[in-house]
């Protein structure tokens, strides 16, 4: 989504972004099909027990699993996941990094956004993947910390990394 204004002062913007579970219908869906067809070609009870098992398994992940939420409003990062909530001060943040993972013979990837900040005086990493977050969302909230960097004096940039799971902070 974009900055938009907000409805209780002119001057603050808000941004968001809601990750909704369909990944796990469409992959129950699918599941579902897959077993459908196994079971039209073999006729065996087990398989369409399977089918059923996996379009279930698919419906309850999507209603069973919260909707988590990343909302910038005024000057504070809220992230919400699961039942964790992180209250992120933009003056508070440190850096801010895009890292791309990269593969041979293909380009780039995304693979997650970095931010570090200052959590009662100690120096804390929240990682933000695209198997969590679509990478739409990881750009835009990426392209709107951007925007602030200016004001609030964190360092931004990009990272190419042919292993990005290893730039975990441990």
């Amino acid at each position: 989504m974009h900055p938009r204004p907000s409805a209780c002062n002119d001057s603050a913007y808000e941004f968001e972004i809601r990750r909704d579970n369909k990944g796990y219908l469409i992959m129950g869906i699918i599941l579902f099909v897959a077993h459908l067809i196994v079971h039209i070609r073999i006729r065996d009870v087990f398989s369409l027990l399977i089918a059923g098992l996996s379009i279930l398994t698919g419906f309850a992940l999507y209603f069973l699993f919260p909707r988590d939420l990343i909302l910038v409003h005024g000057d504070t990062l809220h992230v919400v996941r699961r039942n964790t909530h992180h209250d992120i001060k933009l003056s508070d943040i440190i850096e801010v990094v895009l890292v791309y993972g990269k593969r041979i013979g293909w380009r780039p990837y995304l693979d997650h956004l970095r931010i570090k900040y200052l959590d009662e005086g100690r120096v804390r990493t929240l990682k933000l993947g695209i198997l969590s977050w679509d990478s739409e969302g990881i750009s835009e909230l990426y392209g709107y910390l951007n925007l602030f960097r200016g004001r609030y004096g964190y360092k931004v940039y990009v990272k190419e990394s042919w292993l990005p799971e290893l730039l975990r902070d441990p």
